[in-house]
């Protein structure tokens, strides 16, 4: 029975009439499911985390490059703080920085990271309560070895 099998398997394969027919079908279901992974990927981006993950972390660094020594700056983030609570991400975590980068995470994904310039000491505080971010930006950095 196996040894049948393996025949027909293999007659099929032999067949020559109905190649191009298997490798046009073939073609057009892949291109079907790449499609619709494509189309799927576009509407998440454009309702997702990702696009609001990049806009946060761009205003955020530009408010900390305009501002200035013992300033603080307080940011709505309402729609950040919906989309991170539907995310289950931390809100702690939501935005940090480092080495001069902003990250910005509203989803289980890597996030999105932004540079600013101002050669600043920056702390942020998630206000929960009020959906608004803190950003307390202190003294210049003076004591880093250039």
């Amino acid at each position: 029975m196996k040894e049948d099998c393996e025949k027909r398997v293999y007659s099929l394969f032999k067949n020559k009439k109905g190649d191009e027919l298997d490798y046009d079908v073939v073609f057009i279901i892949v291109t079907v499911i790449w499609l619709v992974i494509l189309f799927l990927w576009v509407g998440n981006f454009g309702k997702g985390a990702m696009v609001l993950e990049k806009s946060y972390a761009k205003n955020i660094a530009l408010l900390i490059d305009t501002a200035q020594p013992n300033m603080l700056l307080k940011l709505k983030m309402e729609s950040a703080f919906a989309l991170a609570e539907k995310n289950k991400v931390n809100f702690n975590e939501m935005v940090t920085i480092s080495d001069n980068f902003v990250a910005v995470k509203l989803s289980q994904a890597e996030g999105y990271n932004y540079s600013f310039f101002n050669d600043v000491n920056v702390n942020i505080y998630p206000n929960t309560q009020s959906k608004e971010i803190v950003i307390s930006v202190n003294d210049y950095n003076l004591n880093k070895n250039a």
